[in-house]
């Protein structure tokens, strides 16, 4: 294991996310709509999403805790993850899945650097790594905005859709919008991203 993050699923979300920022075209839109495609998926993958605020301060300790982190993770056996992110108020996390020795040992990492215990660290380094991926990739905050306005106004004037294919499909840009946001950091958190982005490019591609 690489990273303890719930990495994957924290980094894969985010990469969707920039995949998805352009949406897609009107005419693979309607093929999904068609197909049975169902926002709701996306909905359920983001809605356990946590973005913390983020500050010199946790991100100077989060950045200084991540090689001795990334070491003991390693010393143990790969996580493997629920196929499903845990539902949201369910009080259950991704972390549950980690055998307790293991959570033992990167806990006591975490709280060793200021953290109030394994979850506090895991939400600031998926908020840091989003944050992230979302500078690396030339995004700001209200990306996702512009994307669902210029996808919408397409839609709208496509001659070749019925007035109920458009109803569907800006309907589903809406749904997917709306899930997407909820990977998009915060204008505060995405300035001190920018500032710290020196700091945070060796664990971020550490090897």
């Amino acid at each position: 294991m690489s990273t303890p993050i719930p990495a994957l699923r924290a980094l894969c979300l985010s990469l969707a996310t920039f995949l998805a920022l352009a949406f897609i075209n009107t005419a693979d839109a309607q093929g999904l709509a068609e197909g049975g495609f169902d926002p709701a998926d996306l909905e359920a993958m983001t809605a356990s999403v946590r973005q913390v605020e983020l500050t010199e301060d946790n991100v100077t300790r989060l950045i200084a805790s991540f090689p001795e982190i990334r070491k003991t993770g390693a010393k143990f056996s790969k996580t493997q993850l629920p196929e499903k992110p845990p539902v949201p108020g369910s009080g259950n996390s991704d972390l549950d899945a980690l055998p307790d020795d293991k959570r033992a040992a990167l806990e006591a990492i975490a709280q060793k650097h200021g953290f109030k215990n394994l979850e506090e660290w895991s939400d600031t380094a998926g908020t840091v790594v989003r944050g992230y991926i979302f500078l690396a990739q030339g995004k700001k905050p209200g990306a996702t905005d512009t994307a669902l306005r210029l996808n919408v106004e397409h839609a709208e004037r496509n001659p070749n859709l019925t007035p109920e294919q458009k109803t569907e499909i800006i309907e589903m840009y809406r749904r997917i919008a709306s899930s997407l946001k909820r990977l998009e950091p915060s204008d505060e958190n995405y300035e001190m991203i920018v500032a710290m982005k020196d700091k945070l490019a060796p664990i971020m591609d550490p090897n």
